[in-house]
Formats: structure tokens, sequence, C-alpha cells
């Protein structure tokens, strides 16, 4: 109720009056109060399921209107892994420089909830390094994603003479993982895993902007996406551990369920980045 006042602003006890009011209208309870917790009820998600229904369809029309004018408008959603900071706000920003007339409503989150959100029609388009096996999507690809592995500093075991560690150094370093549902992390667990290797100390952190500062701080080792650690990189707060196997390498995709009809905004976006996309990777991270 406080998050729905805050952004409808409106107090609080105006909204729950007005939550009163709609269940007085559609005739049944919507919520349950348990423990001072709020829960939909069963009618309720069904309620909110038709409301969002009738919401995109009103921001369809008022966007179907505005593309016959000649403008774009409405709201571009987009969701994106954690890594996917790194590049999403550059690509949409040349973008939106094009269509002034156009919100962003951008969410960052784990490759779970970037898939959760899409399935949901909770985002328009998603930004994802790993396509998923049994989710029918399309999909337009962008760049390359390397995965290396980084430290503060060279690691203390002597670098053998070609100049690469066996995979196995990582046995007896503390390595830093991301939390369950990150692409990374499941990247990190399948190369370990099929070279049997497991290292004696695990540290677990929620983002990648997370294991970077760890990284810089010295806590241990970890195998991250490349662009998230350039800047670290490039001002000598971390090195590339060269170790065999590594890079890990995918590709950084836009994505939209299969047979979606894209809202205007999404189509022109996707179209923008057949066409000025690869000049814009080029531009900012050539």
């Amino acid at each position: 109720m406080t998050r729905a006042a805050e952004a409808m602003q409106l107090t609080q006890p105006a909204v729950s009056l007005l939550m009163k009011q709609l269940q007085e209208e559609v005739g049944a309870p919507l919520v349950d109060l348990v423990q001072k917790r709020i829960y939909l009820t069963s009618f309720g998600l069904d309620f909110q399921d038709t409301a969002r229904r009738i919401l995109d369809e009103a921001r369809g029309f008022e966007e179907r209107t505005a593309e016959k004018k000649g403008l774009l408008s409405g709201t571009l959603r987009i969701s994106a892994v954690s890594t996917g900071k790194y590049i999403a706000p550059y690509l949409l920003a040349e973008f939106l420089r094009l269509h002034p007339h156009l919100d962003l409503a951008l969410d960052v989150t784990n490759r779970a909830k970037v898939l959760e959100d899409l399935a949901a029609n909770r985002a328009d388009l998603a930004l994802i390094s790993v396509l998923p096996e049994k989710t029918a999507l399309e999909s337009l690809p962008l760049m390359e994603n390397e995965l290396v592995c980084v430290a503060q500093r060279p690691l203390a075991a002597p670098l053998p003479a070609d100049g690469v560690y066996p995979l196995g150094v990582l046995e007896d370093v503390p390595v830093l993982f991301r939390e369950e549902g990150s692409a990374t992390r499941t990247a990190m667990e399948r190369l370990l895993s099929a070279h049997q290797i497991e290292p004696k100390k695990k540290l677990v952190l929620s983002t990648n902007e997370a294991v970077k500062q760890a990284v810089m701080a010295g806590l241990g080792v970890s195998i991250v996406p490349l662009i998230g650690m350039r800047s670290a990189l490039r001002e000598e707060k971390a090195v590339v551990v060269p170790i065999r196997g590594l890079p890990l390498r995918s590709t950084w995709h836009i994505v939209w369920p299969s047979g979606k009809v894209l809202s205007p905004a999404a189509h022109a976006f996707v179209q923008a980045l057949r066409t000025d996309g690869p000049r814009w990777i080029a531009q900012h991270f050539g």
C-alpha cells in the first residue's frame, strides 16, 4: 500500500480507501491481510491480470496513435541481466536521442527474473548473454561477451612456463560466485564441474558490482564478464589471470517472445539496433 501510494502520489489512507471501494465495486475480496502482510486472493490475481491487459491495450493504442502522427511515444520497457547495465544505457541513450518523446523503464536484475518478466509481459524486450534452451524467443545478436578470471594482483602461485595457469589453480584460492539464477554463476559452475574443480573456499555475492568491488578489495578471484571490469583493469585495480580454458565466450542478444507483436517503441528499438547498433557498439565498446 505504501509503494502504491508513493507511485500514485497519494497518502496511504487514500489508497486503502480506494482499494476498499474497488472491492465493493467488484463484489469480491481482492486482498487478504495475514500477519500484517497483504496478499492477493485468487480473484485478486485474476483481477490483476485483467487490469494489466487493459492497461497494455490502452498503452498500445496511445502508442499507435502517436505513431500515426509521426512520433514515438509511450514507455519502452527493457529488462537486462546484471552485466547488461554496462551495455544497455549506451544503446538506449543513442536511441532516445532519436526519439525524445519516449519514456524508458529499465530493470537490471538476474537472468531468472529477466526471463520471468519477459514471460509475464512486464518487459517488451530483454538483454541477455545466454539464450535459454526451453523458452521460445526471437533474438538479435549484438556483440561478444567474454568471461575472464580476475584478481586484485597476480596469483602467488608460480606462473607456468607457457604463461597460462591450469584451471586447478582455482582450488587453492578464495573464489567469488554470483547468486543462484545468475548466468555468470551457471557458466562458472559448468566450467569447474567439467574439470572436477572444487574451490576450497567460496564466497557468494548478489551482484556483478559487488563481485567487482570484492575482487578489487582482495577478497578473492572470480570469473566475470570482461566488459564490467574495463575501468578496474585500466586503472590497474585488478588484473586478468591467464587460465587455460578461459575466456568463455557468449553473445549479447536482445530477445522477445516468439510471436509477440512488439509495441511501436520496441519495434523501432529493434530496427535501430539492426541498422545503427553495429556503429553504436563500435563507438562505445570498440
